[in-house]
C-alpha cells in the first residue's frame, strides 16, 4: 500500500534573535511614493516627494472623472542584524 521512508536527517540550528528596523543611516535609501489609480490601473511615476505623487493623482481625477479611489504605495527601506548574545 503506502511506504514509509526513514525521516531525513534533521539539521539542529540555533535559535538567534534578529532586530529588524527602518533604516535610517545615512546612506540607506530615501523612503519612495507612488500612487496608482484602483479602477484603471494607472499609477504616477515613483518618488522620493509625495506632493508631486498627489499633483498626479490630482490631475489624472479630473480627467477620468468616475475614478474616485487611489492606492498610495511607501517604500521604504529596512535593516536587519543578528543581535549578539550577551554573556553573563
Amino acid at each position: 500500500m503506502f511506504s514509509r521512508r526513514r525521516p531525513a536527517a534533521r539539521t539542529i540550528r540555533r535559535a538567534a534573535n534578529w532586530i529588524s528596523e527602518p533604516d535610517t543611516q545615512p546612506h540607506a535609501a530615501p523612503p519612495t511614493y507612488r500612487m496608482t489609480c484602483d479602477l484603471c490601473g494607472a499609477t504616477s511615476h515613483t518618488s522620493v516627494e509625495f506632493g508631486t505623487v498627489h499633483d498626479w493623482q490630482r490631475h489624472h481625477a479630473p480627467q477620468h472623472t468616475q475614478h474616485h479611489t487611489y492606492t498610495q504605495t511607501i517604500t521604504r527601506p529596512w535593516h536587519a542584524w543578528r543581535q549578539q548574545d550577551s554573556c553573563a
